[in-house]
């Protein structure tokens, strides 16, 4: 049986190493300070973030992966109304999951679909091809959990090549898993595409690690 990441399994069921990738984010001494009422929206290349830690995750096969754990400050709300799937590529990994939210959350199956690199995409459509998944059903469980409801982005994973972003429902019940991993890659084109690629990175899976097992997890630097 195939592996498949929680951010698919999420989308379909449930609401749906080294040096840090190069990012958007920009950290400051002691936190950002939130703009003022009022104030234009920050640039997509000059997302505020805290670093929260740098750690070290090794899966139980010997495989590492180091990442910097950021988390926006501000939260990154996502406004699903406004935000289209087609309106151009992605060229931040925010601007990519916030368009990935925003295609669930207005029922746009295809753009959606476009947003994912092209391994995914070929995967997603052998599904469709053989029935495995259907369009309604992705269609029915965005319906139930992800459209009519406030969206965010919390935190970012920087990890070699690659940003995992960490979007919430604000208004989840408690208890509920309350930030889901949407991982991207930048293309060679500039463009951040959601990914399967990670499926196997333990850094993908170091929150879930005593469900997981396998995956230890220590922190480099706080």
């Amino acid at each position: 049986m195939r592996r498949v990441m929680p951010a698919l399994l999420v989308v379909a069921l449930a609401t749906p190493l080294g040096a840090a990738a190069p990012g958007p984010g920009t950290t400051t001494p002691g936190g950002p300070t939130a703009p003022a009422p009022g104030a234009p929206p920050i640039p997509e290349d000059a997302v505020p973030t805290v670093l929260v830690g740098r750690y070290e995750a090794v899966a139980r096969g010997g495989e590492r992966v180091v990442f910097d754990e950021r988390r926006y400050s501000p939260p990154l709300a996502v406004d699903t109304s406004a935000w289209s799937a087609l309106a151009g590529p992605p060229r931040t990994p925010e601007a990519a999951a916030r368009a990935f939210v925003a295609a669930m959350a207005r029922g746009d199956f295809d753009g959606w679909l476009a947003l994912w690199d092209e391994p995914a995409r070929a995967m997603l459509l052998g599904d469709q091809a053989s029935g495995r998944v259907t369009r309604d059903h992705y269609l029915h469980m965005w319906g139930r959990s992800i459209s009519g409801h406030p969206h965010s982005l919390v935190r970012r994973l920087d990890l070699p090549g690659a940003v995992i972003v960490y979007h919430r429902v604000d208004d989840a019940p408690p208890g509920l898993l309350q930030a889901l991993p949407i991982p991207v890659v930048r293309g060679a084109d500039g463009v951040w595409r959601v990914t399967q690629s990670l499926r196997d990175n333990p850094a993908l899976y170091y929150e879930q690690k005593q469900a997981k097992g396998g995956v230890d997890v220590r922190a480099i630097r706080r």
